[in-house]
């Protein structure tokens, strides 16, 4: 039987289950998908074609609009055989797991419904290993990487680069939950590294203390004015040297210097131990550079020539879910 007449034999024991999408893979590879595909429903329609990898990554979509032999247009009852596809995978570095993957193409129909296409997934084999992720290139750019665990390795673990070093939150151990590690450590403990995130910051300064003790006053040494980058990689070490307890919800608590005030030698504050997630850890961090929460919370921060557009896009980190992944991608597009 050739491959036109079993694609027709699979579509008619299947087509209950399948709805009206159909199609053949002729070839399939990491990178390339050919074969045509067409929706019995409306046989005339050019479907697009979607592929899905089995660990939740949409690798692409092309129309299915390339002009294939007569019996292609047969096996859709189409008035045309116009319904064949090629379908190029960007290589994207987040794909190159060095794994084995099912692959399942789609057929969209025209009210944007899904049908796998008979025969089930293809195994392809994607080069690469999980350690060739674009690694970060300045302070203040955001680095992520999948979790292993099963059903959530999506949602991620992000943290800051701070020019050496990768300070992170992570629920291991005890004491301190603030880590600071390289970013071979960073890549070695979990599936799948992803891109780094390299934020566009904008020139403005914030003035403020990043040490783990303060005095209120700003004309105090301890008062440093830095550029935004810095403020966002300073105020992450000063969470890191006060310490922080790890917490599973996207509520969090402000670590906070202890504070004193010179002109009232008497007046102390103790430090207050932070309590994030990584998710809102990076928040805290990227908040610093802006002059989002001035009072209220210690040690207080004067913010020179801050553009409006920069303050909305940090604030946009906290609208929506929180998520590590979802905190990631808005930073890309910073």
């Amino acid at each position: 039987m050739n491959k036109f007449m079993l694609a027709i034999a699979v579509l008619v024991s299947s087509h209950g289950a399948l709805a009206a999408g159909t199609g053949y893979i002729d070839s399939a590879s990491a990178w390339t998908y050919n074969g045509w595909a067409c929706d019995l429903a409306a046989p005339g329609y050019q479907v697009p074609v979607h592929a899905w990898r089995d660990d939740g990554k949409f690798l692409g979509g092309v129309g299915a609009v390339i002009p294939r032999e007569a019996a292609v247009g047969a096996a859709c009852g189409s008035p045309h055989s116009a319904h064949g596809f090629s379908l190029n995978i960007e290589q994207k570095p987040e794909f190159m797991d060095g794994k084995i993957h099912n692959v399942t193409l789609y057929t969209i129909d025209q009210a944007g419904n899904p049908a796998p296409f008979p025969g089930g997934p293809v195994r392809v084999q994607f080069p690469g290993s999980s350690n060739n992720a674009a690694a970060p290139r300045a302070p203040g750019d955001v680095v992520g990487r999948e979790l292993a665990q099963t059903g959530l390795g999506w949602t991620g673990h992000i943290g800051i680069w701070d020019g050496s070093q990768i300070i992170e939150m992570l629920n291991e151990g005890s004491g301190n939950r603030v880590f600071a590690n390289t970013w071979e450590n960073f890549k070695s403990r979990d599936a799948v590294t992803w891109n780094t995130a390299y934020p566009n910051f904008p020139g403005h300064t914030i003035k403020s203390c990043w040490i783990a003790s303060c005095d209120i006053n700003s004309n105090r040494p301890d008062q440093q004015q830095v550029a935004a980058q810095q403020a966002v990689v300073r105020r992450a070490f000063q969470v890191y040297l006060i310490g922080s307890d790890y917490t599973l919800t996207s509520f969090y608590t402000n670590a906070e210097p202890s504070m004193t005030d010179y002109t009232s030698p008497g007046w102390r504050r103790p430090a207050i131990r932070g309590q994030y997630r990584c998710d809102t850890f990076v928040y805290d961090a990227f908040r610093a550079s802006t002059d989002i929460l001035l009072s209220g919370v210690f040690p207080y921060r004067d913010v020179y020539n801050q553009p409006s557009s920069w303050r909305d896009k940090v604030s946009s980190l906290t609208s929506g879910v929180i998520l590590p992944s979802n905190i990631l991608e808005k930073i890309r597009g910073f």
